[in-house]
């Protein structure tokens, strides 16, 4: 129960990170669908995730999955279609490449509106020079070596990710509900 329940921290870390969609809400044509969207978005990951989990335990074992970084790059690097398309794994990171751009993309950008909204600046071009200094600077010196990644991921980045996307906007949220209700005795 101890090996399952630390194998539901980082993924549960990823899904969290659904409250990135309160950005892109005026984005969609029906904002009124924002939390349809959230949810089927969270179905859809958590269903590949545990696919990917299943499939990859089925293939190596409990033992030797745990060993692998990336066990569905490793599994994916088995597929062969006869003989015709061996190389799958190319295709597949090519996909995993642009998916992580795109994850990127969609981060810098809630923070940009965050900061920029919050700042309530007139002229956000400064903030996007800063961002992208950032961002740089981050890429470059964060994690020299792959084990310093390593071990965010499966040490710091969970908690941190669980309290950045679900502690403090639940704090907020009761903050804004202890306020408003506030106000209301206020006025009535």
């Amino acid at each position: 129960m101890k090996d399952l329940f630390k194998g539901t921290i980082a993924p549960l870390n990823w899904l969290s990170m659904v409250s990135i969609v309160v950005f892109f809400v005026h984005h969609l044509k029906k904002p009124s669908d924002a939390r349809k969207v959230a949810v089927w978005g969270v179905t859809l990951s958590g269903a590949e995730l545990l696919l990917t989990v299943v499939v990859s335990v089925a293939v190596f074992g409990p033992q030797l999955t745990k060993l692998y970084t990336y066990p569905s790059f490793s599994l994916v690097g088995l597929v062969k279609i006869s003989n015709f398309v061996e190389r799958v794994d190319v295709l597949y990171i090519s996909i995993w490449i642009c998916t992580m751009y795109v994850k990127m993309a969609c981060l810098v950008y809630a923070g940009y509106l965050a900061f920029s909204r919050s700042l309530r600046l007139k002229s956000d071009k400064p903030l996007l020079v800063i961002f992208g200094i950032y961002m740089i600077l981050t890429s470059l010196f964060s994690f020299p070596k792959q084990s310093d990644l390593s071990y965010y991921i499966g040490y710091l980045d969970p908690f941190g990710g669980l309290i950045a996307n679900v502690l403090l906007p639940f704090i907020l949220w009761v903050l804004l509900l202890f306020m408003r209700n506030k106000t209301l005795n206020r006025e009535g």
